[in-house]
C-alpha cells in the first residue's frame, strides 16, 4: 500500500484496528485472519460489517478529519506521510466519525466564506475574490451515502389510504429541516386535511419505498427508520426516481368512526352511555361474521403470505434475498396485503 510502512495492515481498520474479515477489536492473542490481503466490500453485509476503502489526498480544508487521521497514525504508530496521497480503510464506525468531522470542517469554512463576503459588501470593496471550493480534494474510491448529511428539502409523495377514500391521490411533501420531528408533523398534517379530522401518528401506519416499484415497503415508526429513509431516499434519488411515502390509516379507525356516527344519529345515547357502549364493543371478540368481503381476503392472503415466507431463523416470516432477512411483521403484512387486494379487486 503507497505511503503506508508494514505497521499498517490492509485487512485492519485505520483507525481503531478492528479486523475487517472476524470485526473483532485486537486482543491479546490476535485473530488467525489474512490481514495482508485488502477484503472486498460484499453487497449486503450484516450490521456493522461494512467496509470503506478510502484514498487521503492532503488538503487543509479539512483539519479535523486531518487530525482525526493524523491521531490514529501517532497511536498505532503507522508512520503515514499526510503529505503525499494514500490508500486506506475503514469500518463503519470510524468511517461516520470521519465523515462527521468532515462535514463540520464543510460548515465552518461555508460560514468563513459567507463572512467575509459580507464585510466585503459592508467595505464597498470591489476585488477578486477567492472563492473557497466546498468540494472536497479528497478522493473516495465509493461515496458514504448513508452518512452524508441531507442540507435540502426532502421532497417525497404521500399517498393516504383508507376505507373512506376510494381512490387515494398521491400529493407531494417537502420536509424542510429534515428531522424526524419535523417529518412526522408534516405528514400527519397531511392525514388531518385528506380525512378531514384531528387524528394521532397511533391511528396509522407509514411506510415508504421508491415510485413505481413492486414489492413489499418498508416501515418508518420512529427515528432509526428515519435515517433508514433518508439513506433510501437518497439513493433513489441519484438513480434519478422518486420516493413515495404511504400512510395506511389503522381499520379501527374508521370502525369507531361509524360507530361514534351510528349511536349519535339512531340511539340518541348520552355521551357517557356512548363511551360505555364503545368499551363494550372492543371486549367483544371478532367474529368471521363480522368481517367484510375484503377482510376475510385479506386475512387468507396474510395467511398464505405467511405459510410462503416462513422463516428457519426468525419467529416472524422473513422476505429472504441474498442471504439478508426483513422481517414481515404485523404491520408489514398488512400493507403487503392491502396492496395485494387492491390490485386485484
Amino acid at each position: 500500500m503507497t505511503n503506508l510502512d508494514c505497521k499498517y495492515l490492509l485487512g485492519a481498520c485505520y483507525s481503531c484496528q478492528k479486523c475487517l474479515y472476524c470485526f473483532e477489536f485486537p486482543q491479546e492473542e490476535s485473530c488467525k485472519c489474512d490481514k495482508n490481503k485488502q477484503p472486498s466490500r460484499t453487497k449486503h453485509p450484516k450490521r456493522g460489517q461494512q467496509i470503506y476503502q478510502r484514498t487521503f489526498t492532503p488538503d487543509s480544508s479539512f483539519p479535523k478529519a486531518n487530525k482525526y487521521m493524523s491521531d490514529a497514525n501517532d497511536k498505532f504508530g503507522y508512520n503515514s506521510n499526510f503529505e503525499k496521497t494514500f490508500s486506506f480503510t475503514l469500518c463503519s464506525a470510524c468511517n461516520s466519525q470521519i465523515q462527521r468531522h468532515r462535514s463540520a470542517d464543510k460548515k465552518k469554512v461555508a460560514l468563513n466564506n459567507l463572512s467575509n463576503e459580507k464585510d466585503a459588501e459592508n467595505d464597498d470593496k470591489v476585488g477578486d475574490h477567492q472563492t473557497i471550493s466546498l468540494v472536497s480534494s479528497d478522493t473516495y474510491e465509493e461515496e458514504d451515502i448513508d452518512n452524508v448529511e441531507v442540507e435540502d428539502e426532502v421532497k417525497v409523495q404521500i399517498i393516504v389510504k383508507s376505507k373512506n377514500i376510494k381512490v387515494p391521490i398521491a400529493k407531494t411533501l417537502n420536509i424542510e429541516p429534515t428531522s424526524y420531528k419535523n417529518a412526522m408533523e408534516k405528514v400527519n398534517l397531511v392525514v388531518q386535511k385528506t380525512l378531514r379530522e384531528k387524528i394521532t401518528s397511533k391511528d396509522y401506519v407509514i411506510s415508504y419505498k421508491a415510485v413505481n416499484v413492486h414489492g413489499p415497503s418498508n416501515e418508518l415508526k420512529d427515528e432509526l427508520d428515519f435515517q433508514r429513509f433518508i439513506g433510501e431516499y437518497k439513493r433513489i434519488v441519484l438513480d434519478g426516481k422518486k420516493m413515495s411515502m404511504i400512510v395506511a390509516v389503522r381499520d379501527n379507525l374508521t370502525k369507531k368512526k361509524k360507530l361514534h356516527n351510528k349511536s349519535s344519529d339512531e340511539s340518541g345515547f348520552s355521551s357517557a352511555e356512548e363511551l360505555q357502549y364503545t368499551k363494550k364493543k372492543k371486549l367483544r371478540a371478532i367474529c368471521e361474521e363480522d368481517l367484510s368481503n375484503e377482510e376475510k381476503t385479506r386475512s387468507e392472503v396474510i395467511s398464505t403470505l405467511c405459510e410462503i415466507y416462513r422463516c428457519n431463523v426468525h419467529a416472524t416470516p422473513c422476505f429472504i434475498q441474498d442471504n439478508w432477512h426483513l422481517q414481515l411483521d404485523p404491520a408489514r403484512l398488512q400493507l403487503w396485503a392491502q396492496e395485494i387486494v387492491g390490485f386485484f379487486m
